[in-house]
C-alpha cells in the first residue's frame, strides 16, 4: 500500500492494541475545573500530549501522557488477544 487509508475503517487496518491512561492517582488541582450543577458533580478539563517512544536498542514501545513536561497518570498499552 503506497498511501495509508484515510479512515480507520478499512479492510487492511486491524486493531492490535489500545493505549490507556489511568488518571485515578492524578493530582487534579493543577487542572481547570468547574461545577456541573445539573449533575451535582465537578468536571475537569485535562489536556495532555500522548508520547509514543520506540526504543530501537531495547525493542520496547513506551507510551506516556505528558502535560508541559510533567507525566500525567499511568499510561500503558493493552494488547488485543487474537
Amino acid at each position: 500500500m503506497e498511501t495509508p487509508p484515510r479512515h480507520s475503517i478499512h479492510p487492511r487496518i486491524h486493531q492490535h492494541s489500545t493505549i490507556k491512561v489511568d488518571l485515578s492517582q492524578t493530582n487534579f488541582s493543577k487542572f481547570k475545573s468547574r461545577w456541573l450543577i445539573t449533575k451535582d458533580e465537578r468536571i475537569w478539563n485535562i489536556q495532555y500530549e500522548l508520547q509514543i517512544l520506540f526504543g530501537s536498542k531495547e525493542g520496547i514501545l513506551t507510551v506516556r501522557a505528558m502535560d508541559g513536561g510533567e507525566q500525567v497518570g499511568v499510561t500503558y498499552i493493552e494488547y488485543a488477544m487474537e
